[in-house]
């Protein structure tokens, strides 16, 4: 069968990763396999990708129909730009014969219109929180983006429950895949406790409340460290590193730039800070758990639904909230070694996440499906 995976992002954050993991395992079933990247230079996603003569890589114009500092003033020209590129994508498919379509985010329905045209079974990954999430905005009332999705779908994927009730329909959950990693870390004196935090510097992530939960918490007498780690505009960066200065924080907080061994260092760290509140899966909170490292997590999302089950501690969405979770982690040994022992049950029980195996049986069953037909 010949996949076609559609990414509207070049880079390398969680739903890159997990497209690269679907990728991977239907190159193991024996599909031939077609990537969508959007036209540009920006191409680091291509190292996720394995090597293969079964795997061929071209780039299509894909323009975001969420996204944007003004919705009401370019959404009408994204809009007509999206049209377009969807019928010169159904050409492309119908030249490439095509037999399914896999469309890795929410932000890109025209993508998923272009195979309804071509007359060719597409299946949208929910990745988004598209209805909560402040950083999702839309000229096209969310509600109707929900409809094209599911109009044009045969079937959908959320990556959590979270996700899937946005859309207000029935759809299939699969949590993403993510690396299970039981690593032996050092058991040698240190001081402090050490915290850490992955994504790409935003509001949305929390970076800033983290900050400020750290310096709350060593207000309380509370010796704790904290590395960032993640993409970061250089405007946001000096904002942030203003904010360290600022609250006396130089040297106990670090921002350390993107890193490829993100699990040796949820490993080595005593336990993981997520402060965002509309992670559609929570990416950062799986994989910390499943390196053995507890998550002191905002109570939303993704985060919750994950942290339900085990593996860490959660708190309201507040800076005050956070350093008092901190704080009492911070003060009891116990507490903590207890959370560890949750992270290596959840990781004897298979880990936090689901499988690529899933998602491709439902894309091969989606295959048989004509175009528009319920799943």
């Amino acid at each position: 069968m010949k996949i076609v995976f559609v990414s509207h992002s070049p880079g390398t954050g969680g739903a890159e990763h997990s497209l690269a993991t679907l990728v991977a395992e239907a190159l193991r079933r024996g599909h031939e396999c077609v990537v969508s990247l959007p036209s540009g230079d920006d191409r680091r996603i291509l190292s996720l990708f394995p090597s293969s003569e079964h795997l061929r890589i071209y780039q299509h114009r894909w323009v975001r129909m969420m996204q944007g500092a003004h919705p009401r003033l370019t959404g009408p020209l994204r809009v007509v730009i999206g049209i377009r590129d969807a019928y010169k994508f159904a050409t492309w498919l119908r030249q490439e014969r095509i037999d399914v379509v896999l469309v890795n985010s929410t932000t890109i329905p025209q993508a998923s219109f272009a195979a309804f045209i071509a007359r060719i079974p597409a299946v949208t990954m929910i990745r988004e929180a598209i209805r909560t999430n402040p950083a999702l905005p839309s000229f096209l009332p969310k509600r109707l983006i929900a409809w094209l999705i599911r109009r044009f779908s045969v079937r959908t994927v959320a990556v959590s429950k979270y996700a899937g009730d946005q859309l207000r329909f029935a759809t299939d959950v699969v949590h993403p895949e993510v690396p299970l990693m039981r690593a032996s870390v050092s058991s040698g004196e240190r001081r402090g406790l050490r915290l850490v935090m992955a994504g790409t510097l935003s509001a949305e992530k929390g970076q800033r409340d983290a900050v400020e939960a750290v310096r709350l918490a060593r207000q309380n007498g509370v010796e704790i460290y904290l590395d960032l780690y993640g993409q970061a505009s250089p405007e946001r960066l000096q904002e942030l590193n203003s904010a360290i200065a600022v609250g006396g924080l130089t040297g106990i907080v670090e921002h350390r730039g993107e890193s490829r061994s993100m699990m040796q260092l949820f490993a080595a760290a005593d336990a993981t800070l997520v402060c965002s509140g509309n992670e559609a899966f929570g990416r950062v909170t799986a994989e910390s758990i499943n390196a053995g490292t507890p998550v002191i997590g905002y109570n939303r999302g993704g985060t919750s639904e994950i942290l339900m089950l085990g593996g860490g501690v959660l708190c309201d969405p507040n800076p005050h909230s956070l350093s008092e979770a901190i704080t009492t982690i911070a003060r009891d040994r116990e507490a903590l070694i207890k959370l560890r022992e949750a992270c290596e049950q959840r990781i004897l029980a298979g880990g936090a996440g689901g499988h690529a195996r899933a998602v491709l049986e439902l894309i091969e069953a989606a295959s048989s499906l004509r175009r528009g037909a319920p799943a």
